[in-house]
């Protein structure tokens, strides 16, 4: 018996095995550059968030920083006043601790301690506003023309905005009249 040398021809096959390797890179290539893709897009939307909340975060600190600014010169006058040949000229508005509603305004000046009650009555509360003006008028005229230093204080979370804008207003329209007064407002609560 004779035995017949059959030689298989494999380049026939080779050809459509790489053929196949080819279109499989070809498909894994597309998949990782949309992966790449993804990646980078959420990347770019949490680095947006971080630089949204980083921003914020520096906006509270320029706020913060401006009433910093504000209570150090608040301070500093304070104390100028003290240092000086001054007048300084105490507003407080009270609250009473069992009723809110019942509210004083005390204005001492180095001459004169005048209390003065404060309600909802529209009439009540112009009587209140005239003789707060003039309570105010009073002490920076004491003064004889040097600097006056009128320290407001009250407690934030007691009083009410009506109040805090009386007293507001009848101290502005001293300044306005007095270029030598000074304000310095300070919320204790």
């Amino acid at each position: 018996m004779k035995r017949r040398n059959t030689a298989l021809e494999l380049t026939p096959l080779l050809d459509v095995i790489l053929v196949l390797m080819f279109f499989i890179l070809v498909q894994s290539e597309g998949r990782v550059d949309a992966a790449y893709e993804d990646a980078q897009e959420a990347f770019a939307i949490e680095m947006a968030s971080y630089k949204e909340a980083f921003e914020a975060e520096l906006a509270a600190r320029d706020v913060e920083m401006v009433e910093l600014r504000q209570s150090a010169e608040d301070f500093e006058a304070l104390l100028l006043s003290l240092e000086m040949d001054t007048t300084v000229v105490l507003v407080n508005l009270s609250v009473d601790a069992n009723n809110v509603n019942t509210r004083r305004v005390i204005v001492e000046t180095s001459d004169a301690t005048t209390n003065i009650p404060l309600t909802w009555d529209r009439l009540a509360r112009d009587n209140s506003a005239m003789e707060l003006n003039a309570a105010i008028a009073e002490g920076i005229s004491a003064s004889g023309g040097a600097a006056t230093f009128i320290v407001f204080r009250y407690e934030g979370t007691r009083i009410f905005d009506e109040d805090h804008r009386l007293i507001g207003m009848a101290i502005h329209n001293q300044r306005l009249n007095n270029p030598a007064v000074f304000l310095v407002e300070m919320n204790v609560g």
